[in-house]
């Protein structure tokens, strides 16, 4: 593969992320979806995009998985989890019709810190709004107050750029 990805590149990558149409909601349980429908990303793809998006070579205990993607005239949107030590975390890429990376969005996350569990759940609408929420709990209690519970709306701009909406 290139330093640019090239269209073959792109497409290649492509079949790892089933297209769907919007709206979709991810929540801390989507992975398990991903796993049994979608097949494993070669280290190659996953060093030559993944990697790079996050920023960082992926340790051994760093895994991904991938979940989906969807289009519009001018951008492909790809959602993939990604799971580390304690730290489990949802994140969408978008990305330029030729492949080019736009801009990159945690949508949902679960993070462990001593007895606290952080977790969250997003919906991406056919319009391409999404709408956040996260909630912490005690570890012991799979139940999380829903009147602590954060809220958070961002848009999809047409350039595929992520525009912050507010809470």
């Amino acid at each position: 593969m290139s330093v640019q990805p090239t269209s073959e590149d792109l497409s290649l990558l492509l079949t790892y992320f089933p297209g769907i149409d919007l709206p979709v909601t991810i929540t801390f349980t989507s992975h398990h979806a991903f796993s049994k429908d979608n097949k494993p990303l070669p280290e190659m793809l996953s060093d030559f995009f993944l990697a790079t998006w996050e920023g960082e070579t992926p340790d051994e205990f760093t895994e991904f998985i991938p979940g989906f993607h969807f289009e519009d005239k001018n951008y492909i949107g790809l959602v993939y989890w990604k799971a580390s030590l304690l730290h489990y975390a949802y994140v969408l890429v978008m990305l330029d019709k030729k492949g080019r990376f736009i801009e990159r969005k945690v949508l949902v996350e679960t993070e462990v810190a001593d007895t606290r569990v952080r977790q969250g759940a997003a919906m991406i609408s056919a319009e391409g709004e999404i709408f956040m929420v996260e909630s912490e709990h005690e570890g012991n209690n799979d139940l999380a107050d829903p009147t602590q519970s954060v809220v958070d709306r961002y848009r999809i701009k047409p350039d595929g750029e992520i525009e912050h909406q507010g809470s």
